[in-house]
């Protein structure tokens, strides 16, 4: 009887699973069983997430030593599991497990509480997250830090701090670094913006940036300083600088990273472009914020606090997101992978252990065998050597094993001769399948190559192999892009532990070709045209429409695009047609006129619906897609009109920019990993590749 005995699941595992889990993880939360995960040594902490029954559940130890040191917290967990209201990761809403337990208060993972109290361990804004401001004080002026500090203040306002969900830690620095708050002290609003309203300027004319950075790793992030670090609770620091660091930023900044610590930068004024590129994660867009002067703070924050927000949600979403680019690369069912690895001697013992980590986990996304995915490594710095071929027949673990075996080169780096030495195996007619099959060649490098590379590389691609250029740290990328003749497949990241943050990128490009191979969908554009876009940001959601319909494969057996735009009325621009083409769609979007007014955009899901059905050329047993693009609060209600809609199998993505409300967009798409928030028009483009990979592998 689970009203009287609850079912919880507790998994511990060390590795990755070589086997689906979904299936069984899906039918076990289907019947009602609540699973906590810890992860240790090397497991993800991304499927551990995806496993649980919420991201909160999932813990990340490095050590199975570290068992002893939360099992209090987890027995707690499980308190808290059975006997309160929580939040299930995906939905709207709660479900109740009662328990025959007496009442009482309960010292949980997310704090003092009473059993009987009905409240839920949700945060509104994603997963529990620990932020650290680390703020420059270095010698400004009495207005600069006035503008500082309100800057400061306005991006805490919009973060949920509480005991439970955010914290914010305060490192001040200049010369010497020191705590204003700890991670433990600062889960209340109102005593941190206090704190931040108090900074005064410094008289020092020196910031040391990787002394702060170093002291925040270990001071303010460290395990003595955070009782929520055992929780495997997601880190965030901010730097916020206006001049050149003294000392040596980047061997500081990779030591963070390595603890998983995902860095913002906000360089203002003076502060040096190189070193804060060297400090900010990866991609740097995403991470990144540069400011003419103080004074111009003011207009950054929400695109600073959007940015925050974006972050805290991938790490609510990535676990599935990472499902759906697995799962379609599995279904590239041919394919040979061959890797070329820089083992020179530049590249650290740790560094080249990252690179095969990175490589163990890439390859992993596929479906490995002789008649599925083939993968062959070569190692080159002055001389080459093939460390296994294409024709072994390695299953996934094989694989995974023999890249563990790979045992560093040293010497100088040679790329452009270990190109040529790649392409005499991949051309050899004993390596060639049966039919013809994509081939890719992924290389990976940290430095200028002492040969010159542009010629190989051209003759390698002029025999259809598809090349992708990796860099890291000293990488010329002039010749990463010889090597990969497209910046789209050129890659470069300033430390060797970011290169996990590319696993995902990486794949997905690899397997859209064959993912979107075949694949029949009809595709609606709902286009928000109100009056706070503006006609320049409303040309920019034009090019990306026809971006998005030119990546796609246009037929009446393929896929099909239809749009609707909308304000305080309704009007269609183009309907389902199983004769549509690309110039017709894209003839059709060019022709849109901006409308302006207000936005209702719960009228204009209700009036879309009717273009998911045949009478407006859309097909049956065909998957069906719809894509919001809206800037603003609707003004009408949309979750009915929103829920209707993927009740009748509509999936809705929806791309929400600069003063769109993240919970309409949640309540509309019903998945937060259907849902993406925009800080500007101007970043539209960095979510193409990922939508057109939705549209060929939709998230079930």
């Amino acid at each position: 009887d689970k009203s009287k005995y609850p079912h919880v699941l507790l998994v511990i595992t060390s590795g990755s699973s070589d086997d689906d889990v979904n299936p069984a993880i899906s039918v076990l939360k289907e019947d009602g069983v609540q699973i906590i995960t810890v992860g240790v040594k090397e497991a993800s902490l991304d499927e551990m997430q995806a496993m649980a029954t919420s991201p909160q559940l999932a813990f990340k130890i490095d050590s199975f030593r570290d068992l002893n040191t939360i099992s209090k917290d987890m027995v707690a967990t499980i308190q808290e599991v059975v006997g309160k209201k929580y939040y299930v990761e995906g939905t709207q809403e709660n479900f109740v497990i009662t328990s025959t337990a007496t009442p009482a208060t309960i010292s949980t993972t997310f704090g003092v509480l009473n059993a009987t109290e009905n409240a839920t361990a949700a945060c509104l804004q994603g997963l529990a997250t620990d932020i650290v401001l680390m703020v420059d004080l270095s010698q400004h002026s009495q207005s600069e830090s006035s503008h500082l500090n309100n800057f400061l203040k306005k991006v805490v306002s919009g973060l949920e701090i509480s005991d439970k969900c955010i914290h914010i830690g305060i490192m001040v620095f200049d010369r010497s670094a020191k705590v204003i708050a700890t991670l433990d002290t600062g889960d209340n609003k109102t005593y941190v913006e206090q704190l931040l309203g108090e900074l005064k300027t410094s008289k020092e004319k020196i910031s040391n940036i990787g002394k702060a950075i170093n002291f925040t790793r270990t001071d303010v992030f460290g395990e003595k300083q955070s009782r929520r670090r055992s929780q495997g609770t997601p880190k965030v620091a901010i730097l916020v600088t206006h001049r050149s660091s003294a000392d040596n930023v980047s061997e500081a900044a990779q030591l963070l990273h390595k603890e998983n610590v995902k860095m913002f930068i906000v360089g203002i004024a003076q502060a040096d472009e190189t070193q804060m590129t060297q400090v900010a994660s990866y991609p740097i867009n995403r991470y990144y914020l540069r400011v003419k002067t103080f004074a111009d703070l003011s207009s950054q924050a929400d695109i600073l606090l959007k940015k925050i927000l974006n972050v805290i949600d991938i790490n609510v979403a990535a676990p599935k997101r990472t499902n759906q680019i697995r799962r379609g690369c599995l279904n590239t069912e041919l394919a040979d992978i061959y890797l070329l690895i820089d083992g020179s001697g530049s590249i650290g013992q740790t560094d080249f252990q990252d690179i095969k980590t990175f490589l163990e986990t890439l390859v992993g996304m596929f479906d490995i065998g002789p008649q599925k995915v083939r993968v062959a490594a070569v190692q080159y710095a002055e001389k080459r050597q093939l460390e296994f071929g294409i024709g072994n027949n390695y299953n996934k673990d094989n694989l995974k094993q023999a890249l563990q075996n790979i045992r560093q080169l040293g010497g100088g780096t040679d790329t452009g001769a270990a190109i040529n030495f790649t392409r005499q195996i991949i051309v050899d007619p004993k390596n060639a399948r049966a039919q013809n099959v994509p081939i890719y060649l992924v290389v990976l490098t940290d430095g200028e190559s002492q040969d010159s590379v542009k010629e190989a590389s051209d003759v390698l691609r002029r025999d259809k192999v598809n090349v992708y250029a990796i860099g890291v740290k000293e990488a010329n990328q002039t010749q990463l892009m010889e090597i990969a003749g497209d910046p789209k497949r050129v890659h470069f990241v300033h430390n060797f532990d970011s290169l996990k943050d590319l696993k995902n990128v990486l794949a997905q490009q690899i397997c859209s070709t064959e993912v979107c191979q075949d694949v029949a969908a009809d595709v609606m554009f709902l286009v928000d045209s109100s009056g706070s876009i503006g006609m320049e940001n409303y040309n920019k959601m034009k090019t990306f429409m026809k971006t998005l319909v030119n990546k796609t494969d246009i037929g009446p057996d393929k896929v099909q695009f239809g749009v609707v735009q909308f304000s305080d009325i309704n009007m269609e621009v183009l309907s389902l047609n199983k004769n549509g083409t690309k110039d017709l769609i894209w003839g059709a979007i060019d022709k849109m006129n901006y409308m302006q007014e207000t936005t209702f955009t719960g009228e204009a899901l209700k009036f879309v619906a009717d273009y998911f059905t045949e009478g407006k050329g859309a097909r049956p047993r065909v998957k069906k897609i719809l894509i919001l693009i809206t800037d603003g609060k609707a003004n009408d209600e949309v979750k009915i009109p929103a829920q209707s809609l993927r009740n009748s199998g509509v999936i809705i993505f929806s791309v929400g920019v600069f003063n769109a409300v993240k919970a309409q967009l949640l309540e509309i798409s019903g998945k937060e990993e259907l849902v993406h928030y925009l800080e500007s028009f101007d970043t539209l483009k960095t979510i193409e590749d990922e939508l057109v990979f939705g549209i060929c592998s939709p998230i079930e």
